[in-house]
């Protein structure tokens, strides 16, 4: 059925994707895509918790779970309560609430913060820790927002402090 020369050929193309797979189910995840992001994810979540992974929301929005909480899941019309820090891509900070010693509460879904922090915390369980990559059209648009220029990427790290139904 196949030749000697093919069949070389076959086996050297499946060495080469084992070898890929192999090597590619480490820490290091690279994601690169049209949305505009392209992302280096080099932490992996703390001991005991499930694998980080990196999935896209509505076109716009990436979550990376560093931790995966075991708490209360935060569902539409939850109200939670967060921590997090606010940056840009070149890693200048717009907010800190881990600085302040605060935290911020809303209704997801009632439309009291940017759609992707909303998007972003959907799923997270109480004391899960989450970084959340929003394109303007889910953060800020193009208008500037206090330190934030127009259409910028923001990227915030959230820590889920508690859930309430």
């Amino acid at each position: 059925m196949f030749d000697i020369k093919t069949k070389q050929t076959l086996f050297v193309v499946l060495a080469l994707v084992v070898v890929v797979v192999l090597f590619s189910s480490g820490d290091f995840i690279q994601i690169t895509n049209n949305s505009g992001f392209a992302l280096d994810f080099v932490d992996s979540p703390e001991k005991g918790t499930e694998s980080a992974v990196a999935s896209f929301l509505d076109g716009g929005v990436l979550i990376q779970d560093e931790v995966v909480g075991s708490g209360v899941e935060a569902l539409p019309g939850s109200v939670v309560v967060i921590n997090y820090i606010g940056y840009l891509e070149d890693g200048t900070v717009f907010d800190d609430f881990f600085e302040k010693e605060s935290t911020v509460e809303f209704e997801v879904g009632a439309g009291k913060v940017i759609k992707g922090v909303e998007a972003g915390v959907l799923g997270m369980k109480v004391g899960g820790k989450r970084s959340i990559f929003i394109k303007p059209q889910f953060g800020y648009g193009e208008k500037e927002f206090g330190e934030i220029p127009a259409s910028s990427n923001v990227i915030f790290d959230v820590v889920l402090v508690d859930v309430q139904s």
